[in-house]
C-alpha cells in the first residue's frame, strides 16, 4: 500500500465526501504526481474544498512556483475552471426613489459586517452625488441575509439615500460580487468601492467623475486612500519581485504607511493599476473586457489582472492623489478568519501565483 506523506488516510475520506466532477490526484513524498486517477462524484462546494486544500497544504515561500506548478496549484485551478457554478438568481430590492439615467453606478459589496453599509450612508447622507447617481450594495454572505433585508430598511429609513440591492443566494467572492453589482446597473461610469472605505468630504464622485471625462485613452482611476491615522495605504500599484517568495511578482504600494503630504502628492499619475477598493471605470470597457476574473479566491490580484486587460488593449490607467478617502483594510474578512492566519497566507500566495501564470511574462516583458 502506498503511503501517502502529504494526506493521511482520514483526510481522503473528508476530502472525497466534498469532491465532485473532477480527477483529484493524490502526490508522492517525492512529489510526484502519480498517474493513477480517482474519479468521484459531483462537488457541490468547490471553495470549501478549496479553503481545505490550502489549510493543510504547506507553500513555502522560496520553491512556491514549483510547489503550485508541479500539483497544488493546477488542482485548484482545474477545480475552479471545471466547477459548477452556482446558478445565480438575482434577488433585486429598490429602497428610495429610483434614480433614472445616473451618470455612476456605485457599487459595493457587502460580507461579514453590516455595519459598514450604516456608517457609509451616514457620511453620503449630506452628499447630493447620492441622490443623483446610483448606489448599489450586493450582499455576498447568505449567512446575513435574514438580517440584510431587515437592516436595509431600516437604514433607508434613516437616512434617506436611494439605494438597491442585489443578492444572489451564494458567496461569489470579490469579483463575482462587483461582477453581479455591474450586472444590474444602469450608469455610463462604475464606481467599485469597498464597504469600509468611507468618504472624507462630499461631493468627491462628481470629482472623480469629471477627472475621468478629462483625461485621454482612460482606463481607470484610482483615488489616495488613508488609514485612519491619516497615513497613506494606497497611492497607486506597481508591480516588484518578492526574493521570499521565489521571485514571483506581487503587487507593490509605493509610500504606504508613509506620512501623507499633499505637497508633495498633488499630481495625477499614469501608473499600470490602481487599487480595487476604489476604482472607476466606464460600463463600456467593464464589459470589454469581461469584469473581474473570478478565478482568483475572496480577493486578491483581481484589480491588477483588471487593469492589465485594460493596459493590453492600450487604456491607461491613473492615480488620482487629490481625491482622498479612508479605508479600513481587510476589516471584514478578517473578522470571519481570525484564526486562520496559514490559510490566509496560502490564498494569498496561491492568488500571486496564479497572477504571474497569467501575467508575469507581459510585465516583464514591457518592462512595467
Amino acid at each position: 500500500m502506498i503511503k501517502y506523506s502529504l494526506l493521511k488516510i482520514e483526510i481522503f475520506v473528508e476530502l472525497l465526501k466534498l469532491l465532485s466532477n473532477f480527477f483529484f490526484y493524490f502526490v508522492r513524498r517525492s512529489q510526484e504526481i502519480l498517474k493513477e486517477k480517482i474519479s468521484v462524484q459531483k462537488v457541490d462546494n468547490p471553495p470549501q474544498i478549496i479553503k481545505f486544500l490550502l489549510r493543510i497544504f504547506p507553500i513555502p515561500g522560496y520553491p512556491m512556483s514549483s510547489t503550485l506548478n508541479g500539483y497544488l496549484g493546477t488542482t485548484i485551478r482545474n477545480i475552479l475552471k471545471n466547477r459548477r457554478k452556482p446558478e445565480i438568481i438575482k434577488v433585486v430590492k429598490e429602497y428610495g426613489s429610483k434614480i433614472s439615467n445616473p451618470k455612476v453606478s456605485i457599487v459595493v459589496p457587502l460580507y461579514a459586517r453590516l455595519d459598514f453599509m450604516k456608517y457609509q450612508l451616514a457620511l453620503f447622507a449630506d452628499d447630493p452625488d447620492f441622490q443623483d447617481n446610483e448606489l448599489i450594495y450586493v450582499l455576498d454572505d447568505p449567512r446575513l441575509y435574514k438580517d440584510f433585508v431587515d437592516y436595509s430598511e431600516a437604514q433607508a429609513a434613516t437616512f434617506q439615500v436611494p439605494f438597491k440591492t442585489v443578492y444572489s443566494g451564494a458567496n461569489l467572492g470579490f469579483s463575482g460580487a462587483n461582477n453581479l453589482g455591474v450586472s444590474v446597473s444602469s450608469g455610463q461610469l462604475i464606481l467599485l468601492i469597498n464597504s469600509d472605505v468611507m468618504p472624507i468630504e462630499s461631493g468627491w464622485v462628481s470629482s472623480l467623475v469629471n477627472i475621468y471625462k478629462s483625461l485621454n485613452n482612460v482606463g481607470t482611476i484610482g483615488p489616495k486612500l488613508l488609514y485612519g491615522n491619516g497615513s497613506i495605504q494606497h497611492a497607486g500599484m506597481k508591480f516588484m519581485k518578492c526574493a521570499p517568495w521565489g521571485d514571483l511578482l506581487i503587487n507593490d504600494h509605493p509610500h504606504k504607511n508613509q506620512p501623507n503630504f499633499p505637497e508633495y502628492d498633488s499630481k495625477q499619475q499614469k501608473l499600470t493599476a490602481v487599487t480595487g477598493a476604489c476604482l472607476m471605470v466606464s460600463r463600456q470597457l467593464y464589459d470589454q473586457v469581461g469584469g473581474l476574473n473570478e478565478e482568483y479566491i475572496i480577493n486578491d490580484y483581481e484589480d491588477s489582472d483588471f487593469c492589465l486587460k485594460l493596459h493590453t488593449q492600450g487604456f491607461d490607467n491613473y492615480y488620482i492623489p487629490e481625491i482622498e478617502l479612508f479605508h479600513l483594510e481587510r476589516q471584514s474578512v478578517s473578522l470571519y478568519h481570525k484564526n486562520e492566519e496559514l490559510w490566509q497566507i496560502n490564498r494569498t500566495k496561491y492568488n500571486c501565483w496564479l497572477f504571474n501564470q497569467e501575467w508575469g511574462k507581459y510585465i516583464n516583458e514591457k518592462n512595467l
